[in-house]
């Protein structure tokens, strides 16, 4: 039923969950990471991936597969930060030598 409703919408991916920094949140970004992982690869070609990643611990969750991520989501503050905190500046630094998408969520 979900291939059929993203059909009749246009829609190729779903959206990502809060990726702040307690361990709760952390939990809830690496299990949407291994679920979206899953889905990608039970369908490839109809699913992408956004990972959510949290900026104090950005390697603990993210997927460690052979799905194509197409980005990474971030809320706009994180752990009671802003985005553009210089503490984000080496997440950030990586992300672009990869040449990442980043979508944000306010």
């Amino acid at each position: 039923m979900a291939l059929d409703e993203l059909d009749r919408n246009g829609i190729a991916s779903l959206g990502p969950v809060d990726g702040s920094n307690s361990d709760e949140h952390r939990g809830q970004a690496r299990d949407w990471n291994e679920w979206g992982t899953r889905i990608c690869l039970q369908h490839p070609g109809r699913f992408g991936l956004f990972a959510t990643l949290s900026l104090l611990d950005p390697t603990s969750h993210f997927p460690k597969s052979r799905t194509p991520i197409h980005g990474v989501s971030f809320s706009t503050s994180n752990g009671g930060f802003w985005l553009g905190d210089k503490r984000n500046a080496s997440v950030f630094a990586e992300l672009s030598r990869r040449k990442a998408v980043i979508f944000v969520q306010p």
